[in-house]
């Protein structure tokens, strides 16, 4: 009987042509993030569990995270410690900013947006990747208390117990009209939105779950209809050459 990695082999790895949703986030960053741009990746963490493949490949590397690891992290020419909803980066800073799975992280969406325009230059691109609030894992996530994220993420994952410290969610910003509306409050324009369902990673525990898991990979994507229930919001938003200035927005940025 195979197990679920056997079974990742059979259905995804060992497909041709197939891609991971890593593989097309990545893809999506290098398509737009030039070999001269100075970048900021916003929730860098501290590198052990995904790091951006750009340092040495742009002008520099700079990683942000509450998390104190972020300063020791191998994957950035310099980590600093901070909040998406407070860089402390003086403005037009960056050519570009890249954000993975770190927006569901962010307690204040609106004043995060506001920072990303503000330590952008214009013409700047926000590259990110974040989950879909409507897929059945992060409606799971969100259910449920931290605890329980901590006891049952890396297993579903198929990873050991200590791979990865889940940290706190809030899920202010996951639907593709979302973020559409608080990043377009700060100022951003949308060059590129859509939700991919790649190989089921929350389904690893037993070879039963990702079976399932596997066959609403497929029924998700046969057809464009179940394009809002797809697990990953991949996105390019851009800070206009020549912006206007901000429009209005919350001034909590609890609502955008």
């Amino acid at each position: 009987m195979l197990s679920p990695s056997a079974l990742k082999r059979r259905f995804y790895d060992d497909v041709p042509g197939w891609q991971g949703g890593t593989a097309r986030y990545v893809a999506m960053v290098q398509k737009n993030v030039m070999e001269t741009d100075r970048v900021l990746d916003v929730g860098a963490g501290d590198g052990t569990w995904f790091a951006h493949p750009l340092k040495g490949n742009v002008a520099e590397f700079v990683g942000l995270d509450p998390d104190e690891g972020v300063v020791g992290s191998a994957a950035l020419d310099r980590g600093v410690v901070g909040v998406a909803e407070e860089m402390p980066f003086e403005d037009e800073s960056f050519d570009a900013c890249v954000c993975s799975f770190a927006l569901e992280h962010v307690e204040y969406p609106g004043r995060a947006a506001r920072e990303a325009w503000r330590v952008l230059k214009p013409g700047g691109r926000f590259v990110f990747r974040t989950p879909n609030l409507w897929h059945y894992a992060t409606l799971v996530a969100r259910a449920t208390p931290e605890w329980f994220h901590r006891l049952v993420a890396n297993w579903a994952r198929g990873m050991a117990r200590d791979a990865c410290e889940p940290q706190p969610t809030f899920y202010r910003c996951n639907t593709p009209a979302r973020i559409r509306r608080v990043f377009g409050r700060a100022g951003f324009e949308v060059v590129e939105l859509r939700t991919i369902e790649p190989e089921p990673s929350y389904a690893q525990f037993s070879r039963l779950a990702f079976l399932l898991g596997t066959a609403y990979e497929r029924l998700l994507n046969s057809s464009e209809f179940f394009a809002p229930l797809r697990v990953t919001i991949l996105g390019v938003l851009r800070k206009p050459e020549r912006p206007a200035g901000r429009p209005g927005a919350s001034p909590t940025g609890m609502s955008g």
